[in-house]
């Protein structure tokens, strides 16, 4: 398995209209693609921040090259989307997880 997370960092005043985008829009966009089996939306609660809220969104993809045919595919266009609509005020991190095993 491989999750792909994605770290965002929204500010106070774009965290309801960014969190609907997001919920209804955006996580079912990528999922829709068929690269990915799952995906989850997360708050961050600590460590917490005075000017923004963090959220980690996480695909689970079967195998590295779903993954990578998502960000050779999709990914331009939906992370072009993103800025579009929110501009450099949400800032993002991405980074890809291999499942060493599960308890």
């Amino acid at each position: 398995m491989i999750r792909y997370n994605v770290s965002v960092s929204v500010p106070q005043d774009l965290v309801g209209e960014w969190e609907s985008w997001m919920r209804e829009k955006h996580i079912a966009d990528v999922v829709a693609t068929g690269k990915f089996i799952s995906a989850q939306l997360w708050r961050v609660l600590e460590p917490e921040s005075a000017d923004s809220v963090q959220f980690s969104v996480e695909y689970t993809a079967e195998n590295l090259a779903e993954y990578e045919e998502y960000r050779a595919k999709y990914a331009p266009a939906l992370q072009a989307d993103h800025t579009t609509i929110f501009g450099t005020r949400v800032t993002a991190s991405r980074r890809v997880l291999s499942e060493i095993q599960q308890w």
